[in-house]
């Protein structure tokens, strides 16, 4: 979706946003951590259960921080302070550092033994994100789903 937003014509930036729209429906677990991945089933509800780690960086964070810089809206960064908030809430670890979690849907959760290093890209999104204005990059490329600055 951001890059839709990013660098798309009007009709692309208007899918990019119902995209993004569908990607909030991450955050709905129990921690506020996004989970990996987002089942979207033909009928029912949308469900987090099938890839339930948080590894520390995601790709909804990204998307949040590119549709802040390329709408202006505040919304985004509301969408940022929850996750923040749940990353220092869950994430955290005694004596510093973060880790990952095991299981997004599990209060509290189990925490991984590992430190992905992007944990710092996240951070610094978030950070970004909650500037008003929020700093753009000279360059900002996306690449699959990892957001490059």
């Amino acid at each position: 979706p951001g890059a839709l937003i990013a660098i798309g014509e009007a009709q692309d930036r208007e899918l990019g946003l119902e995209l993004a729209e569908t990607c909030l429906l991450m955050l709905n677990t129990s921690t506020g951590l996004p989970a990996c991945q987002l089942l979207l089933p033909v009928s029912g509800t949308p469900s987090t259960t099938s890839c339930t780690a948080f590894p520390l960086f995601s790709p909804v964070v990204g998307m949040v921080y590119v549709l802040r810089v390329h709408t202006g809206q505040l919304r985004w960064a509301d969408v940022a302070w929850v996750l923040l908030s749940a990353v220092m809430r869950w994430s955290r670890v005694p004596g510093g550092g973060f880790a990952e979690v095991a299981n997004v849907n599990e209060v509290p959760p189990r925490l991984v033994d590992s430190m992905n290093p992007l944990v710092f890209v996240t951070l610094k999104l978030l950070y970004w994100t909650l500037q008003d204005p929020p700093p753009a990059p000279a360059s900002l490329t996306l690449s699959g789903f990892a957001l490059h600055v």
